[in-house]
């Protein structure tokens, strides 16, 4: 009578509970990238890999034990090699990666693309670029205006030659010649100007100029500021409500414990990210890419957002290729990646040796 084999038993297991967490997220990073793949064939197509690649390491393992007859041994070990390195280095342990490294970051990411997204639609929307452009010149006029003032003034109330004589007047025409504006000249009561017509003229100059800088103000506003048109700021508004909304349903999903009911998105279903949060923030990269001009772009992000075509921060992560990109050009640098990827190696790892124990011969 055979005896029940307990450590055969604990082992096949074991390996079902690994490889099922090696499965489950290679399957995730799967549908992830291919939305439009049906769950339970991407969970097929994980277990078919997977266990693939363990028949591969059971292989290889067995190539190399001297102490059983085996035909053929060089080729199943080659034979072995080629599975683990199509079957798991090629395919499970990167999309495992993906998965670890996604449900990681991916809120992060989200956030960080709507927040800037929607600040850059503000600016559209409130036309800051343009405002600050026109108060930056209408400053800048209003500076100059002020110095022929003081030059006036100081002339005007010379110690020595009091009064609004040719040097005043030359400063007036100054003025007139560069910048057209009209001062209107002093004309004093009497031959001689003494303090009394002196600081008649200081008060009637003054009120001259700072009527002048007053009308700067709204002339300026009138003449020098550019404006969205209508469709521009309709399309900016737009976008920038889509993603409020978005923001609304994410918190929603976030306190549903990323389980998507009702109003709520979760951003670990691929329905959800494909077919609604990778649509919206899209929509807002467009509407930015439509109106560059009144934009504030941080380093960097205007060739990001006028890209044609866009992918962004948030798509890239849906894709095992894209994250690996980023994660060679460095840009998952304080995110522990290659923690996510020892964790994906450790795991399967596990799965494999537990499988060449349960379905190691007995001789």
């Amino acid at each position: 009578m055979r005896q029940t084999n307990y450590v055969k038993i604990f082992s096949f297991l074991a390996f079902l509970l690994f490889g099922g967490v090696s499965c489950w997220a290679t399957a995730e990073s799967l549908h992830m990238l291919l939305a439009s793949w049906p769950k339970i064939f991407c969970y097929l197509v994980a277990i078919g890999f997977f266990v693939v690649a363990s028949i591969g390491t059971k292989l290889i393992v067995d190539s190399l034990n001297q102490k059983i007859y085996i035909e053929g041994r060089t080729g199943k070990l080659i034979g072995g090699i080629i599975l683990v390195l199509i079957f798991w280095l090629a395919t499970s342990m990167p999309t495992n990666t993906h998965t670890f490294i996604y449900r990681n970051v991916i809120s992060e990411r989200v956030n960080n693309d709507v927040d800037v997204t929607m600040g850059y639609l503000e600016d559209v929307v409130k036309n800051t670029v343009n405002e600050e452009n026109c108060a930056a010149m209408i400053a800048e006029r209003v500076a100059i205006v002020k110095g022929y003032q003081n030059r006036l003034m100081t002339e005007v109330n010379q110690p020595n030659d009091p009064g609004s004589g040719p040097r005043a007047e030359n400063i007036l025409k100054e003025l007139e010649t560069k910048y057209g504006y009209r001062i209107e000249r002093y004309r004093p009561g009497g031959k001689n100007e003494g303090l009394r017509e002196v600081n008649q003229a200081i008060d009637f100059y003054n009120a001259q100029f700072n009527n002048l800088i007053n009308n700067i103000i709204p002339n300026y506003y009138q003449e020098k500021m550019v404006r969205p048109n209508e469709t521009n700021l309709d399309q900016a508004m737009a976008a920038y409500e889509g993603l409020a909304d978005l923001k609304d349903k994410i918190e929603a999903g976030r306190k549903a414990k990323g389980s998507a009911k009702g109003n709520a998105i979760s951003l670990n279903s691929a329905e959800d990210m494909h077919d609604i949060v990778i649509p919206r923030i899209n929509t807002g990269y467009q509407a930015v890419s439509s109106n560059h001009g009144l934009v504030r772009f941080r380093s960097g992000d205007e060739a990001k957002y006028r890209a044609d075509p866009v992918v962004t921060e948030t798509q890239r992560m849906t894709s095992i290729f894209e994250v690996w990109g980023d994660y060679m050009a460095g840009k998952f640098n304080g995110h522990g990646f290659f923690w996510w990827i020892l964790l994906a190696v450790l795991i399967d790892i596990a799965a494999f040796i537990f499988f060449d124990i349960a379905f190691k011969k007995s001789y």
